[in-house]
């Protein structure tokens, strides 16, 4: 028997059964394959004018072309004029998807014989993709490949109000769903019996056919909402844009949970007008600025696609759908800052909430209610820079994509709030909170990167807890660690740096062992034993490179400054 992976799922195969799987096509099964298409088709070739479908045209296909159906497909898309020969050096890859689909949805609705105007046609179409891209969220909004007739019916149902065809005389009448993909062939349905009753599910013979209308009907609805906000402008009572719909769509599943949704909608929303998606910024911003409120009703109220009632809590929605406003809003382009997502300043037990503070709390909620994936993608393909305005802190995120987000830098005065006019700055140090604490936040938490940070400093944290979470400012530009300059110093050393690179390291290492707090001098201590220890295996190369004048030695320890005068006497760096 052969069967896809819809209804491979479903089976329970005996022990033993011997399985294969059907790899796609590789470059010499397709060059066989077009060889036999273009001899077979040479004379209707002739007969139109048509040149024949080459290996380096579909090349470009990529893993189109590797899917023997979806390579039938192309092959008769190319012959109505040869567009993938004359397009394809002008069309990224969601043009190339509108292209395909669009012709297909063309030809199924002058199948029907009613003779439609050119505007009724392309209304008729824009119909048929609409519940194309229907059966696409059923699929996407369930973390599914596929989806069943009973769910794509009620779908239909709850956001199309589409319902079962009244039959004929002698017909068994056809559901919304089985009228649908029975029209596409690049929709597959498969079949199997389960208690005498024919049960039926339906997949795209390509995934990314799924992905593309998703991310195509996304984006038409989110360019609907920017033109009935338009209509708005100027009225002396603005009415929010309607989004019931949109929310519909995007509260079950995150936009970033697949990656070629986001390259989709990438090429997309980046193809549109530059007016165009400044006014697009504008309305998602005013959704966003409401995805956490509570709403009222909704029209659609009854579409609940999660086949497991735990992925259908309100804390799940409300994630989801302000996580996917904010993904649009960073494809949108241009930058979005951390004062435009929360404009006004909000408030915890009294105190003014900051635009960091926010995001942060933000951040945690998408973090905990989305999968591993979709959180990845997401700070992958979304860059987050931090900034000073006006003597605040902020931030200026950005749309980074294939290129990926920059490597992160940190910035400790920006994190404990010591703008770039501080007074403060370059005179002073101060310790967060005991290591303690912050072990316990993160094992409170159970997760995965942060128990492994806490495993790569445990070793420090068992003698030197303190230089974990103390900070010196000491210089204008930066403040730092004692435990951050210790591991860089290790590291300098045992690669064998430049001398003089590594006698700032020690410089670094001296001065920060004096930043400790009055009550962790135990801790300030070890720390210098640490470092002086280690000096004595590197004095030799750093002979006339490492003296007691380039050390800042402070007056308010003087039994530090006397051992480290007494260590450099007798290592001869005086």
């Amino acid at each position: 028997m052969t069967s896809r992976t819809v209804v491979a799922h479903r089976a329970r195969l005996p022990r033993e059964t011997v399985v294969i799987h059907l790899d796609p096509f590789n470059e010499t099964q397709i060059e066989r394959w077009l060889d036999m298409w273009n001899r077979l088709n040479a004379e209707y070739f002739a007969g139109h004018s048509l040149s024949p479908l080459e290996m380096p045209v579909v090349a470009r296909l990529g893993e189109l072309a590797c899917q023997p159906l979806l390579l039938l497909m192309l092959a008769l898309y190319d012959m109505d004029g040869n567009p993938l020969r004359h397009e394809m050096g002008r069309l990224d890859r969601a043009q190339l998807y509108e292209r395909l689909l669009v012709r297909f949805a063309r030809r199924e609705v002058r199948k029907s014989g009613e003779a439609l105007s050119e505007q009724a046609l392309e209304r008729s179409v824009e119909r048929e993709l609409l519940r194309l891209s229907v059966v696409a969220f059923a699929m996407f909004n369930r973390y599914s490949q596929w989806a069943t007739e009973e769910e794509l019916a009620g779908d239909l149902l709850h956001l199309l109000s589409e319902q079962t065809t009244q039959p004929d005389e002698f017909e068994t009448p056809l559901n919304a769903a089985e009228l649908i993909v029975g029209r596409f062939f690049f929709v597959h349905e498969s079949q199997a019996v389960q208690e005498d009753r024919k049960r039926k599910a339906y997949e795209f013979l390509h995934s990314t056919f799924g992905e593309y209308l998703v991310a195509r009907l996304t984006t038409h609805e989110v360019e609907d909402l920017v033109a009935a906000a338009e209509l708005h402008t100027g009225h002396a009572r603005r009415n929010r844009p309607n989004d019931d719909f949109l929310h519909a769509l995007l509260s079950h599943s995150p936009l970033s949970s697949r990656e070629s949704v986001l390259e989709f909608l990438q090429d997309l929303i980046h193809g549109l007008d530059p007016g165009l998606r400044d006014k697009l910024k504008r309305t998602l911003l005013a959704l966003f600025h409401d995805a956490l409120h509570y709403r009222s009703s909704s029209a659609y109220g009854a579409y609940l696609p999660a086949r497991v009632r735990g992925l259908r809590t309100a804390p799940m929605q409300f994630a989801t759908y302000s996580l996917n406003l904010f993904l649009l809003l960073t494809l949108a382009g241009g930058e979005v800052t951390g004062a435009e997502l929360f404009p006004e300043p909000a408030a915890t037990a009294g105190t003014p909430t900051s635009v960091v503070s926010r995001w942060r709390s933000m951040a945690r909620l998408w973090r905990s209610q989305i999968a591993y994936n979709a959180w990845m993608n997401l700070v992958r393909n979304v860059e987050v820079q931090r900034r000073w305005r006006d003597g605040e802190r902020d931030l200026s995120i950005h749309w980074a994509g294939s290129r990926g987000s920059s490597p992160p830098t940190f910035d400790l005065y920006w994190t404990f709030e010591m703008g770039p006019d501080h007074e403060a700055r370059g005179q002073s140090s101060w310790m967060h909170e005991e290591f303690l604490a912050a072990a316990r936040y993160f094992y409170f938490l159970c997760g995965y990167e942060e128990e492994l940070l806490i495993h790569a400093v445990a070793p420090l944290a068992a003698d030197l807890s303190r230089s974990l979470m103390t900070v010196a400012g000491y210089w204008p530009d930066q403040a730092m660690s004692p435990a951050n300059a210790l591991l860089r110093l290790w590291l300098l050393s045992s690669r064998g740096a430049e001398p003089t690179e590594l006698a700032g390291a020690y410089a670094d290492c001296v001065l920060l062992s004096q930043a400790f707090a009055p009550y962790a001098e135990k801790d300030a201590t070890g720390f210098l034993d640490i470092v002086l220890g280690h000096l004595r295996l590197d004095a030799p190369r750093l002979r006339g490179v490492l003296t007691l004048r380039d050390l800042r030695l402070g007056k308010d320890k003087p039994e530090m400054a006397a051992k480290i005068r007494s260590v450099l006497a007798e290592l001869g760096l005086v």
